[in-house]
């Protein structure tokens, strides 16, 4: 079946594939990175308006990564932020 598919629909594929892995790294990287700032920031003891922003954007991370409980709970941690 796979021999008569031309051969740069499979090279198309794998390309997409690839930079979907490189995407993926890079967003660790990043996810990485603002959570390290945020603790440098110790935005648990003083929530700024950016601080937030970072953890709404870590939230998503977490979603599309498939670990649903993790951005929850890192949902109710940044709501009782905004509530201070």
């Amino acid at each position: 079946m796979r021999d008569k598919v031309p051969f740069d629909v499979l090279e198309g594929e794998t390309i997409i594939q690839a930079s979907q892995r490189a995407a993926r790294a890079t967003a660790g990287v990043f996810a990485s990175a603002a959570w390290q700032a945020l603790r440098a920031a110790s935005f648990l003891s003083t929530p700024t308006v950016h601080s937030v922003a970072a953890l709404i954007y870590l939230e998503l991370y977490l979603m599309h990564e498939d670990r649903p409980k993790d951005a929850w709970t890192l949902h109710g941690m940044t709501f009782r932020m905004l509530l201070l």
